[in-house]
């Protein structure tokens, strides 16, 4: 899988019809009012999206620190803590964190 066009991305348009684009000007998505979406649903949408590059930063941080942190026997070794029954307290939380990361960037 390639990167992701790297952030910040931001939104742009007018109520109704709106884009999500990069620093330079660059479309993400458009996101209009249709058949089945509700102005306010494709606002909350465009949010959503805007906010994608920060949530993919936030949450590999997040990883790290459940790793790093919460199992430091694991420093470093990413994933480690999924394969040791001695991490009971990080496995859940890892887990997910893990599923999310691998979904955002197309791992699945």
């Amino acid at each position: 899988m390639s990167e992701h066009t790297p952030g910040p991305w931001t939104i742009s348009g007018q109520s109704g019809r709106l884009r999500v684009i990069t620093s330079n000007g660059t479309p993400i998505c458009k996101l209009e009012v249709g058949q089945h979406r509700t102005e306010a649903e494709i606002e909350a949408n465009a949010y959503l999206i805007e906010s994608a590059p920060a949530l993919l930063e936030a949450l590999e941080k997040a990883a790290c620190f459940v790793e790093d942190d919460i199992c430091p026997a694991h420093l470093g070794k990413r994933t480690a803590c999924l394969e040791d029954s001695n991490c009971e307290q990080a496995q859940p939380l890892y887990r997910e964190l893990d599923a999310v990361l691998k979904l955002a960037k197309g791992e699945n």
